[in-house]
């Protein structure tokens, strides 16, 4: 059974059913997206001004993508074909939220083990 999680971001409104749980190659997949997407985000980790940010979410999206099992926002196709990149602000809210609710599913199933 799926988790389903409400976009905040006004340009999609709507909801994303997330896996879950999630599989292994999932986390695998979705950890390995992150370290990736770290990795190529900064040019000296000094200096965050030099995040780029869409190349980061780029880097996200294949894993998150895996980790949706249903896809109902407003003007966004299931699945996605391609993902929206503009408005750039609007874009970076929809991948934010997206990477922060396969987080805390991830951490949910921790907090619980740890009760």
């Amino acid at each position: 059974m799926g988790k389903e999680i409400k976009s905040p971001v006004k340009k999609w409104p709507g909801t994303v059913t997330l896996y879950d749980p999630l599989s292994l190659p999932q986390v695998v997949a979705f950890q390995d997206a992150l370290q990736s997407a770290k990795d190529l985000a900064w040019e000296d980790e000094e200096d965050i001004e030099t995040l780029k940010l869409a190349a980061y979410h780029g880097e996200l999206f294949p894993a998150v993508l895996s980790c949706v099992e249903k896809w109902e926002l407003e003007g966004i196709a299931d699945p996605p074909d391609p993902f929206p990149g503009t408005p750039r602000k609007a874009s970076a809210e929809l991948m934010i939220w997206l990477t922060t609710g396969i987080t805390e599913l991830f951490n949910e199933d921790e907090e619980k083990k740890s009760e």
